[in-house]
């Protein structure tokens, strides 16, 4: 399996994200409906990542001192437990959304669909950045 490249790897995160924030601003600005609710599901994806890093940081960077292989501590359960809930967050706030009628369903469509490619952006820098290379060194 071939590689990707940094340079090509950020380029196309970018056109992704920037994608998935244009789905989202698209389905605020809706010609049947002008509200700017559907921007709280960017809010969301924005925060989603931070308890992950945050509790990678305090946990000891990819591995603790005293943790073994198939060991997790509960610093990174809880900061993957926060990042669910916001990623469940960002996909109940439009579908909420259009239950009260406050948006249509094309706005809903939109804002679900521009909400999972933001996050998924920030899924895949996290793992093709941010992890560290131990799965390299075994080929």
């Amino acid at each position: 399996m071939a590689r990707i490249s940094g340079v090509t790897g950020l380029i196309g995160l970018a056109a992704l994200l920037s994608v998935g924030v244009l789905l989202v601003i698209l389905s605020c600005t809706n010609l049947n409906d002008s509200k700017f609710l559907p921007l709280l599901v960017i809010l969301t994806y924005f925060i989603a990542p931070i308890p992950n890093f945050i509790a990678k940081k305090l946990s000891g960077g990819s591995k603790g001192e005293f943790e073994e292989d198939d060991e997790v501590s509960s610093t990174r359960e809880y900061g993957y437990f926060i990042t669910g809930i916001l990623f469940v967050t960002g996909i109940a706030i439009p579908l909420v959304l259009l239950h009260s009628d406050m948006i249509n369903l094309l706005s809903t469509i939109l804002s679900l669909i521009g909400g999972l490619m933001i996050f998924c952006s920030f899924l895949i820098y996290t793992k093709l950045f941010l992890t560290s290379n131990h799965e390299d060194e075994g080929l």
